[in-house]
């Protein structure tokens, strides 16, 4: 008995698994970060308003066909691209 029980609330807790492994799909770009691009070319330079009604610095980029302003992204202390989450070297090939 104590088997099937088992059994059962593993194949019940495995679809939840693997909809929490799938990636959620970006938001859709804002208005503000459309227009801040009208009249320029990808790679441009631009400012955003802030949540907080701070300017933050963003990047034109193509997105999907659209000029789209995209905001510099900080790093998390502690990651780099050759360490994963805590912060310890990952094993590199040559």
């Amino acid at each position: 008995m104590k088997k099937t029980v088992g059994i059962v609330a593993c194949l019940l807790f495995l679809p939840m698994a693997t909809m929490a492994a799938q990636t959620a799909s970006p938001p859709p770009p804002t208005q503000a970060s459309i227009d801040a691009c009208v009249g320029k070319a990808a790679g441009d330079m631009v400012k955003l308003p802030g949540k907080n009604g701070k300017m933050i610095s963003a990047t034109c980029k193509d997105v999907k066909g659209q000029l789209v302003a995209v905001p510099k992204t900080k790093k998390k202390k502690g990651t780099s691209s050759k360490t994963g989450e805590t912060g310890k070297t990952m094993p590199t090939t040559p």
